[in-house]
């Protein structure tokens, strides 16, 4: 499959100078720590303590060993707060380099721009950034076992990916910006624990992707407007179990060229989203049985479809509780709605029940598809859903959309069913009385018991296989009566005609206490 773009707007970012103070109490005076030692131009830091840039550093000097870092850490316990100065490189070697070897170091408030990798970490060191913009570099932050914890910074137009991270022990970003990068905004591989929280990843080249590994998630974070898709799968060498999913929650997930998620791999949970303007919404290819479940998701006004598995089987993706953009339903095999307005869903996929409403909160009206499906004569239908031209209405509402199964209908007073062959159909739909309200006694129509007279009564017609509750209100989902199939003749369970030939309306109709 090819992968395509997508990208997200944010409307602020918050950017702070980090300062600390310290002070021994009691009998010990007051103590004022040591100013951080200025920094003016490219160097070597190789000694523990606290470091401030006193002026932007341009022109691409680089230092160091191999003199590819214009600042190289070399040493445990090192803050280096950039004021708000600029680090400028002519594109080529590393703005700032740390090789702490399991140590740990601390970047602050400052601008990289122009190098070959904006900020590089290696050999296992722990590197925290904090209030940092990476650049129109190549890459804007790379690390090599490297554990990462990004907060409230910007990684914007960089020739290639955003953030690069490779066999590593956890890349955690929150509260950070990735936009606008030519590659991938993201790209991990192959052990990491990924963690995104409140984040906007917007315009990038290509994909965000992950591996699906335990501990891996994204919650609160915009995912727009790539080229390629928004989330992209790949393999993690851990052993990534059902009981450990990576999870996607609460998230905005929209406008991608491709699509929002492609799901390529191990097991996935994707709870609380909005996936609406992508290409498909959600889109699997080659997972394993059970290894996906969207819930409580708005998946909406995506061009294609709004879930699709390759896949031809049954059970593949439990997708239950999602509003696929209109109360109807997806289009889908097992929606009972005559023409759902929904998204496209490929038959592998579960969808039922479905919420009739947009999820807010993590919640929906979860009825959608619990629907019975049955036809009644264009005349019944019209005065169930209110028309006051048709006799026996009880009102100028006529039913009210709604009526109540009070038994199976006979032909007569004998025993002998009304059934009716619906045409293109295998099955015989077997005949039920049914009345405005539940204590209405019933009259007329042919040998008695058909849909005229003053107390009045009509037939619903329901296929055998289905369920069906008397004396409970049901509630009609079809308000439109457009004629599904002309001129059908009731019969008995002798095969003769009972009454005269109807034009049968298809309707699907629910327990209105479900509907509540």
């Amino acid at each position: 499959m090819t992968d395509r773009r997508w990208a997200t707007r944010r409307s602020a970012l918050k950017f702070g100078a980090v300062g600390s103070f310290g002070a021994v109490t009691g009998l010990v005076p007051i103590v004022s720590q040591a100013a951080p030692e200025g920094i003016e131009d490219c160097t070597t830091i190789d000694e523990p303590g606290e470091y401030e840039l006193k002026n932007d550093i341009t022109g691409g000097g680089t230092l160091g060993p191999d003199d590819d870092a214009c600042i190289e850490i070399r040493s445990d316990g090192v803050i280096l707060d950039g004021n708000g100065y600029v680090i400028e490189g002519d594109g080529d070697g590393t703005g700032i380099l740390t090789e702490t070897g399991g140590l740990n170091s601390t970047i602050q408030n400052l601008t990289v721009r122009g190098f070959e990798y904006g900020i590089e970490d290696d050999f296992a060191s722990r590197l925290t950034i904090k209030s940092v913009t990476s650049e129109q570099n190549r890459v804007g932050i790379y690390g090599d076992l490297s554990t990462i914890t990004c907060t409230n910074s910007t990684i914007r137009e960089n020739d290639n990916d955003g953030i690069s991270l490779f066999n590593g022990e956890s890349l955690i970003v929150r509260d950070c910006e990735i936009r606008d990068n030519g590659g991938n905004p993201v790209l991990m591989c192959c052990r990491n624990r990924v963690v995104f929280e409140d984040c906007v990843i917007v315009g990038n080249g290509e994909p965000a992707r992950f591996p699906m590994v335990p501990g891996t998630r994204i919650e609160g974070t915009e995912i727009a407007e790539s080229s390629g898709a928004g989330i992209s799968t790949i393999y993690g060498d851990r052993q990534n179990t059902p009981d450990e999913p990576v999870e996607i929650t609460d998230s905005y997930i929209h406008d991608n060229d491709g699509p929002g998620i492609a799901h390529g791999n191990g097991y996935l949970e994707v709870i609380g989203c909005t996936l609406s303007g992508n290409q498909d919404g959600y889109y699997a290819d080659g997972i394993e049985a059970g290894s996906a479940v969207l819930r409580y998701n708005n998946i909406e006004d995506n061009e294609e479809y709004g879930a699709f598995f390759r896949e031809v089987l049954e059970g593949e993706v439990d997708a239950e509780c999602n509003y696929w953009g209109d109360e109807s339903g997806p289009k889908h095999p097992n929606n009972p709605r005559s023409d759902p307005k929904g998204q496209r869903v490929t038959a592998s996929i579960d969808v039922v029940p479905w919420s009739v409403e947009r999820i807010k909160d993590n919640e929906g009206v979860c009825i959608g598809g619990q629907e019975r499906v049955g036809y009644i004569s264009l005349s019944s239908f019209t005065k169930v859903t209110g028309d006051d031209e048709v006799a026996c209405v009880p009102d100028e509402d006529g039913w009210g959309d709604s009526f109540y199964i009070r038994r199976e209908a006979r032909n007569g007073w004998s025993d002998e069913g009304v059934v009716v062959d619906v045409p293109n159909s295998s099955q015989s739909f077997r005949g039920y009385l049914i009345t405005a309200e539940g204590d209405t006694p019933s009259s007329g129509g042919p040998s008695g018991e058909g849909p005229w007279g003053e107390d009045c009564s009509s037939w619903l017609f329901v296929n055998e296989e289905q369920e069906v509750q008397f004396d409970i209100e049901q509630t009609v989902h079809d308000p439109e009566p457009i004629v599904a199939h002309e001129a059908v003749q009731p019969t008995n369970g002798d095969g003769d005609d009972v009454g005269l030939p109807l034009d049968l309306v298809r309707t699907t109709f629910a327990p209105f206490a479900e509907a509540e």
